[in-house]
C-alpha cells in the first residue's frame, strides 16, 4: 500500500506494511517470492473462460444486519469445525497473508503432534515486528453450519506466544479458498456452495468485543527468564485461551501504596523481652493509651517475631487447593543459572523456611519450578518462586477482592484508627497434603515443596480473603475494613477504640492467627492505605505521591511520559479533569513519531504540579443524601465530579476524566454529555445503585438517553 500526499507529488513515497509471510507470495524462500512478483508482468493469463461450475452473485441487504448492534469498527469473529472440535475466537483478517494457529488452541483440540510439519520462514507483522515459525498443519476445516457448511484443507501456521486473544486467524489464503466476500459493517461473511446457493456464516459481535479488549490488556507480572511458551494452557468454556493477570500476589498492585503511618508514632514494649515491641501514636491522650497498651499486652501471644512463633490456622478451617487440571502435563523447568550474591540469599531463606517447617525436602517431583529473586527497597532479597507453569494449570478462583473505593470510603472520616498486618499472612495457611508436592522448587543443592500456602499461586489471594471474611464475619463493614492481610480498625469515638481493639483480637485468637508487630499501628488519627490518606477530615492524597510529580523534571522521553502518566493515573480520583490536563502527554506518545515535549506539554505539566501542592480533600458520601453530578466536556475530553450537600456546603466525593477516543471526538455536545453520564455511572455503580444522582445539566440529556436509537450509538 502506498501513501501520497496530493499537495506534495515529489514527497518520497512511505510504505505502509500489513501482516505478510507464510506460503503466500510463491514460497518460503526469497527467490521464489523474488519470481513470484515478476510474474505479474511476464505471465499471460487466457479471459473470458467460462468457469466449470457457475458462481452465484453475492450481495449484502440491510437484512443482513439485523441483529447487529451499530459500530464502527468491531472485527469479524466467527466459529469453525475442525475435525471434532468446535473452535470459537477465530479472527477474519483479510490482510494477513498467512492462516495461524496458535499453538495453546491446537493443544487444546488435543491432536497429535505427528500432524506437524517443520516450516522454516518468519511471519511479519504490521509493526515490522519478526515471529519465528517452526511448524504448520494441514486440516480439515469447515465453515458454516447444516445447509451453509463448506469443508476443505486448511494449511495452518503454528505460533508459540505466550499471550492471544484469539484460537485461529485466517488469511487471504483460506479466505479465498472459501470464494468468500466480507461485510464488516454487518459482521457476516457470504461464500459460494457446491451446490450453486450461497452460504452466510454471522460474526459473534459480543465475543468479538471481549477479545479486542483482552488484547489490549497489558501483561505484566511475568517473571524474567519465561519469555518462551511452555504448553499446557488451558482454556475455559468459551474455547479461549486464559492468561490472567493476577498468576502473582494481588496484593503487588499495591505494594508501594499499602498503609503507612503520616503522624509520628513511638515504639512501646508489650512482652517481656526487649525487643517485644509494636507500635502506638504519639498524639494518644494518657487514658486512651494506658487502656490500649493494656490490651495488647494482654495479647502479646498474639504477636509474632519470627517464623516459629507463628503456629498453622487448623486444616479444619481452610487449605488451599491446587484443583490441577487433569488434561495439563506437568512442567518441569530447567534449572536456570544464579550469581553468586543470589545463590547466598537463597541458602539463607531456604535456612529459614526449613527452620519453620515451611518446606520440606522432595524426590522424584512431578512438577518443579525455579526460584527468582528480587531485590527489596532496603537492600535485601525477596525469595520468589516461578509458579507460571503451575498456575495455568489450575483453574481461577472467583472468590471476589474486596472494591478499593468501597474500603477507602469505609475507613474514612473516622477520629481514630489502627492498622494492623498479618505475619507472613499465606504461610498460616496450610497447603491440602495432595497439592504440596506440586509447589516443588529447586534450591541450590535439593528440590523442596512447601507445607503451607506460598506467595505467587495464582489463587493464594483468593483462598486468604476467604479466610479473613470467615475470621472478621461479624465486624468486617462495621468497626473493620481488611484488603487480603491488612487490617483497618476504626472508631468513630476516640474513647471507644479499646473496645473495638479487644474485639477484633478475640477474633484472632479464636482462629490462632498471628500479627506482625513491626507492621502494625495503633491510635493512630492519620495513615497510608492502599494508596489513600485517611483522617478524620476525609480521603487526602498521598503526599508522597504528589511530591513524586511535583519533583518530576520535565520528560524527555517517552518512557518518562508513560511514567508520569503512571503516576496520574494513582491520583486520578483527586484530579478535576484529568483527561484534559494529560492530553497533551498523551500526544506525545503517539506511534511512529519522533519523541517532542512540546510547549503545550511543558504548561500542562507546570499547571499540573501547581494543582498537586494543595489538592482537595475528598469525603465518602453520607447515606441516604442526594448526591450531584456535574459534567464538563470538551473537544478532547469529558469530566465530572461527584459531590453532596452538608451543611449547605458542596463536599466532594469522587472526580472522573477520561480523553475521547476514535470516533467520540466527532460526537455532538449533547452526545458528548451523553457519553459522559454513561461512562460515570458505570464507573461509580456503587453511589448511583446507593443513592439518588441528580444531574446538573441544561441540556435535555434525558431525551438523548430514553431513545439512543436516534443517534444509532
Amino acid at each position: 500500500v502506498w501513501v501520497l500526499h496530493d499537495e506534495d507529488q515529489t514527497r518520497a513515497r512511505i510504505a505502509v506494511n500489513t501482516i505478510a509471510g507464510g506460503f503466500s507470495g510463491g514460497g518460503v524462500s526469497s527467490n521464489a517470492r523474488k519470481k513470484y512478483a515478476r510474474s505479474v508482468t511476464h505471465e499471460i493469463y487466457l479471459v473470458g473462460n467460462t468457469p466449470s461450475s457457475p458462481v452465484p452473485d453475492i450481495s449484502f441487504t440491510t437484512k443482513d444486519g439485523q441483529g447487529v448492534f451499530p459500530h464502527d469498527d468491531d472485527p469479524l469473529v466467527i466459529q469453525v469445525q475442525i475435525l471434532n472440535c468446535d473452535v470459537k475466537r477465530v479472527l477474519i483478517d483479510s490482510g494477513s497473508s498467512a492462516d495461524v494457529m496458535y499453538w495453546e488452541a491446537f493443544k487444546a483440540m488435543q491432536l497429535a503432534e505427528e500432524q506437524l510439519q517443520p516450516y522454516v520462514g518468519t511471519l511479519v507483522r504490521f509493526s515490522g515486528e519478526q515471529v519465528e515459525v517452526m511448524i504448520y498443519t494441514t486440516l480439515l476445516t469447515t465453515f458454516g453450519e447444516e445447509e451453509n457448511a463448506k469443508t476443505f484443507k486448511v494449511r495452518y501456521l503454528v505460533v508459540k506466544t505466550p499471550f492471544t486473544s484469539y484460537n485461529i486467524i485466517i488469511g487471504r489464503p483460506a479466505f479465498n479458498a472459501l470464494g468468500a466476500v466480507l461485510s464488516t459493517l454487518y459482521l457476516s461473511m457470504k461464500y459460494p456452495l457446491d451446490n450453486g446457493g450461497v452460504g452466510t456464516i454471522k460474526g459473534d459481535q459480543l465475543l468479538a468485543r471481549r477479545c479486542y479488549e483482552s488484547s489490549l490488556k497489558i501483561q505484566h507480572k511475568i517473571p524474567s527468564g519465561n519469555a518462551g511458551y511452555r504448553s499446557g494452557c488451558p482454556t475455559n468454556q468459551e474455547g479461549v485461551n486464559m492468561v490472567d493477570s493476577e498468576d502473582m500476589d494481588p496484593r503487588e498492585e499495591f505494594q508501594d501504596r499499602r498503609f503507612n503511618p503520616i503522624e509520628e508514632l513511638e515504639q512501646i514494649q508489650i512482652g517481656v523481652e526487649p525487643h517485644q515491641t509494636t507500635n502506638l501514636g504519639r498524639e494518644l491522650l494518657p487514658t486512651d493509651k494506658a487502656r490500649i497498651v493494656k490490651i495488647l499486652k494482654e495479647n502479646v501471644d498474639l504477636f509474632a517475631w519470627k517464623p516459629s512463633d507463628m503456629p498453622d490456622i487448623d486444616e479444619s478451617v481452610i487449605t488451599h487447593k491446587l484443583s490441577i487440571s487433569p488434561k495439563i502435563k506437568p512442567v518441569s523447568q530447567r534449572k536456570r543459572k544464579v550469581g553468586e550474591e543470589r545463590r547466598a540469599a537463597i541458602t539463607e531463606e531456604v535456612t529459614k523456611l526449613k527452620e519453620a517447617s515451611f518446606i520440606e525436602e522432595i524426590k522424584y517431583p512431578s512438577w518443579l519450578a525455579n526460584v527468582v529473586m528480587v531485590k527489596k527497597a532496603n537492600g535485601k532479597w525477596r525469595m520468589c518462586v516461578d509458579f507460571t507453569d503451575l498456575n495455568k494449570a489450575c483453574p481461577k478462583d472467583p472468590y471476589p477482592l474486596p472494591n478499593i473505593d468501597r474500603l477507602i470510603d469505609g475507613a474514612s472520616r473516622y477520629k481514630m484508627l489502627s492498622f494492623m498486618d498479618a505475619y507472613s499472612s499465606y504461610n498460616q495457611i496450610k497447603m491440602n497434603p495432595a497439592d504440596a508436592p506440586h509447589t516443588t522448587f529447586m534450591s541450590n543443592t535439593c528440590n523442596y515443596h512447601y507445607n503451607v500456602m506460598p506467595f505467587g499461586l495464582k489463587n493464594a489471594g483468593a483462598t486468604y480473603q476467604r479466610l479473613m471474611g470467615r475470621v472478621f464475619s461479624e465486624q468486617i463493614g462495621k468497626n473493620l475494613e481488611v484488603y487480603i492481610d491488612d487490617m483497618v480498625i476504626k472508631t468513630t469515638e476516640k474513647g471507644e477504640h479499646d473496645q473495638d481493639l479487644a474485639d477484633i483480637l478475640k477474633s484472632v485468637r479464636r482462629y490462632n492467627m498471628r500479627l506482625n508487630p513491626a507492621k502494625c499501628s495503633f491510635g493512630v488519627q492519620a495513615e497510608i492505605f492502599l494508596g489513600f490518606m485517611l483522617t478524620h477530615r476525609g480521603i487526602e492524597a498521598n503526599p508522597e505521591k504528589c511530591q513524586a510529580i511535583i519533583d518530576m523534571r520535565s520528560p524527555s522521553s517517552i518512557k518518562e511520559v508513560q511514567q508520569l502518566i503512571g503516576r496520574i493515573a494513582a491520583l486520578s480520583r483527586f484530579l478535576s479533569c484529568s483527561g484534559e490536563k494529560a492530553f497533551h502527554f498523551f500526544s506525545s506518545l503517539r506511534k511512529n513519531e519522533r519523541f517532542i515535549w512540546a510547549p503545550q506539554c511543558e504548561e500542562a505539566f507546570k499547571q499540573l504540579k501547581e494543582f498537586l501542592a494543595s489538592p482537595p480533600i475528598l469525603t465518602r458520601p453520607m447515606p441516604g443524601k442526594i448526591l450531584y453530578l456535574y459534567l464538563a466536556v470538551s473537544d478532547r475530553a469529558m469530566s465530572s465530579v461527584l459531590v453532596q450537600m452538608v451543611e449547605e456546603e458542596e463536599k466532594l466525593i469522587y472526580f472522573v476524566s477520561r480523553t475521547l477516543r476514535g470516533a467520540e471526538a466527532r460526537y455532538q455536545r449533547i452526545e458528548h454529555l451523553s457519553l459522559a453520564l454513561v461512562v460515570i455511572a458505570r464507573k461509580l455503580r456503587q453511589y448511583f445503585q446507593s443513592h439518588k444522582v441528580v444531574v446538573k445539566t441544561d441540556f435535555p440529556i434525558k431525551n438523548v438517553l430514553r431513545k439512543p436509537d436516534l443517534a444509532r450509538r
